[in-house]
């Protein structure tokens, strides 16, 4: 028969019922609240900073070789 025998417990027991109506409306309200957050979060970032950004850049420089000749090499740098 399927799901007749289970749809018919339901009707007798109320408590399950609502058990299940209860989990159903607590899984959607996480669900809605995880994605309200989400939706901040990808607006906050989206948000300009203010900075410059395209003009910034980071130089690094590495030193190489033994440490003795590093304070030198900076001074030639």
């Amino acid at each position: 028969m399927g799901p007749l025998p289970s749809i018919a417990e339901l009707r007798r027991n109320k408590a399950g019922a609502l058990s299940i109506a209860a989990q159903m409306a607590l899984a959607l309200a996480i669900l809605c609240n995880a994605l309200f957050v989400i939706h901040a979060q990808i607006a906050l970032m989206m948000r300009p900073t203010g900075i410059d950004e395209r003009d910034v850049f980071y130089v690094e420089s590495a030193l190489i070789g033994d440490h003795q000749t590093w304070g030198p090499q900076e001074q030639s740098d």
